[in-house]
């Protein structure tokens, strides 16, 4: 098995990420927004293709997650990332459960789930609401949490912090260009928003496959293209022996799991491994799949054995949705890529088990793994796992 590297990246210029939005006369590109993680994903596939511009196409049939498969040129890859990182402390999205316990701002608390009395509106398969500790507030927690502070909040604690500034938005003009005659269009002006670092700030990425590993074989730091304005950045593979972010603690029966990038789901806001009526984790497929191009959907899935994960979903804090989409320009069909939207980093899911056996497994399932439903191999859908603890309020 190929080890896990972890990357520097350090842009030489403003970064530009482009959400899903239409981008077009009189309009704000909104380019500021933190790149998805497909985007770190198909930035190495360049680089790769750049390295070696005669590599023959070698179509590999390789699981790269969950109920992932790549059918194509490097298609061994897998990414995690990119997070933004200040030397040795990493940053992560906050997770969506983290408050604000007063109007000052000054402390922070986290939501507990709770038994619900009488009927409740709540989607199947949650069976508790999520209540707060303190009062009632419109102050917003910060964005970010450093890696140290995510370690206590997943340990069930939760302290204020003075994350730094990691990067400004600055704006741009800009004139629409007609593709055909390369003349600029009257009345095609726009203001692109791009994101600069702040000095000291860098990005951390992980990798691994055969690919990578030829990447870095004769020389550790490189030239990179990342970002839609094609800025040129310094990749920099100072770890060939890296561990994935996990929590790995195994007490109580109660745990969370925090999604620390985006996942798109099959079922919205609901992972396709967990029972839509029951909660239950439907469970994991652990037959090598050897698909073939042709073989339909239905057999393909008969070739797999599913083994049941013990643990049942019974609460979930679900930010608002964000819109991903891209641009296919291979295979004879160039053009958008469909809209698809996403559960955002910071999502929290709420598992019960039976025993502590049963939460090891439950840990061995989804700490520091990609769950996915879709993109697992590039990065999506990745979370760790902590402990929380029942509400028992007077206000439930």
């Amino acid at each position: 098995m190929c080890k896990w590297y972890e990357i520097n990246i350090e842009p030489r210029d403003v970064l530009f990420f482009r959400g899903a939005k239409p981008m077009g006369a009189s309009a704000i590109g909104e380019g500021a927004n933190w790149p998805m993680p497909s985007v770190f994903h198909q930035a190495l596939l360049s680089a790769f293709h750049a390295r070696w511009p005669d590599a023959k196409t070698n179509h590999q049939h390789i699981r790269a997650g969950e109920n992932q498969n790549s059918t194509f040129l490097y298609g061994d890859l897998q990414t995690v990332g990119v997070f933004p990182s200040i030397g040795n402390e990493r940053y992560f999205p906050m997770p969506a459960d983290v408050q604000c316990k007063d109007k000052d701002g000054k402390e922070l608390c986290v939501l507990q789930p709770g038994e619900l009395e009488g009927k409740s509106d709540l989607p199947k398969p949650l069976t508790m609401g999520l209540f707060k500790e303190g009062e009632a507030t419109k102050e917003k927690p910060q964005k970010w949490i450093s890696s140290t502070n995510l370690q206590k909040y997943l340990a069930g604690k939760i302290k204020k912090e003075e994350v730094p500034v990691l990067f400004d938005v600055e704006s741009r003009p800009g004139i629409g260009i007609n593709p055909e005659s390369g003349t600029t269009e009257d009345g095609q002006f726009y203001i692109a928003e791009t994101m600069r670092l702040r000095d000291g700030v860098s990005l951390k990425g992980f990798a691994t496959g055969t690919s990578i590993e030829n990447y870095f074989a004769t020389d550790r730091k490189c030239e990179f293209v990342f970002g839609g304005q094609r800025g040129i950045a310094f990749l920099n593979g100072v770890r060939d022996d890296a561990k994935l972010p996990a929590f790995g603690k195994t007490t109580g029966t109660r745990i969370k799991w925090v999604l620390l990038t985006p996942a798109i789901f099959t079922g919205g806001w609901l992972p396709r491994w967990v029972d839509k009526k029951t909660g239950t984790i439907c469970g994991a497929e652990t037959t090598k799949p050897e698909r073939l191009p042709q073989e339909s959907r239905k057999a393909w899935r008969a070739r797999f054995k599913i083994e049941p994960i013990p643990g049942k979903l019974v609460a979930a804090n679900i930010p608002k949705p964000i819109p991903t989409s891209g641009w296919k320009a291979h295979g004879g069909t160039e053009g958008p890529r469909p809209t698809r939207l996403c559960v955002p980093a910071g999502a929290v899911y709420y598992f019960e088990t039976e025993n502590e056996e049963e939460t090891k497994a439950l840990l061995q399932f989804l700490d520091g793994k990609r769950k996915s439903d879709i993109a697992a191999e590039k990065g999506f859908g990745f979370g760790v796992c902590g402990i929380w603890n029942q509400h028992k309020g007077e206000n439930k």
